[in-house]
């Protein structure tokens, strides 16, 4: 009894005080599995697509394949609550080779569109060659975010979580889980693609 007193009493002197209980990672098994929608421009000529940021823009070069590139948009600032680096506890995940999560961050900062996942669920907005970059949705309802708003996550993982490996294996790898106060998230990690 005590304890259930004291946990109440904790609970609501954080809501009081407006303190926030830092989320822990979620592994993306927790989530029903989608795939992305895509609605925007791709330099500058509109396009809706389906699949991850590689799929839709090979698409797209079949039907325009002389559009110019796109100069990059300056994103929005971030509300970033939580960062955390592979390995994350509870999770198997491995890290993924960062040239290839680095393309992916440059595709999807390449559209001027936004990139879909339904509530409760998890989308792969981008994958190749085994190395992905993951959209999470925390909420009931589904949520449209800006794709190069997104790429800004998965630099951050980048930026914060990658391993440079000596010879022989000389690879860069980089991973984790980047969670945003609109109660969404951005995984990066190893996944077959």
């Amino acid at each position: 009894m005590q304890f259930t007193v004291l946990t109440a009493s904790l609970a609501l002197a954080s809501t009081a005080l407006g303190v926030t209980i830092p989320k822990a990672p979620r592994s993306i098994e927790d989530y029903n599995q989608g795939i992305m929608a895509l609605n925007g421009t791709i330099h500058g000529i509109p396009w809706v697509g389906t699949g991850t940021i590689e799929q839709i823009y090979a698409e797209f070069t079949k039907a325009y394949p002389d559009a110019a590139a796109k100069d990059k948009r300056d994103p929005k600032p971030k509300t970033i609550t939580d960062l955390f680096c592979i390995p994350i506890a509870g999770q198997d995940w491995t890290k993924a080779r960062t040239q290839y999560i680095n393309d992916g961050i440059d595709y999807l900062n390449t559209v001027d569109a936004f990139c879909n996942c339904g509530g409760q669920s998890c989308v792969r907005i981008s994958c190749s060659w085994n190395s992905a970059i993951y959209l999470c949705n925390d909420n009931d309802d589904e949520i449209w975010n800006a794709c190069d708003y997104m790429a800004t996550f998965a630099q951050d993982i980048v930026d914060q979580c990658t391993t440079t490996y000596p010879p022989p294996v000389w690879t860069t790898r980089s991973g984790g889980q980047e969670f945003d106060s609109n109660n969404f998230n951005i995984i990066v990690r190893d996944d077959s693609c």
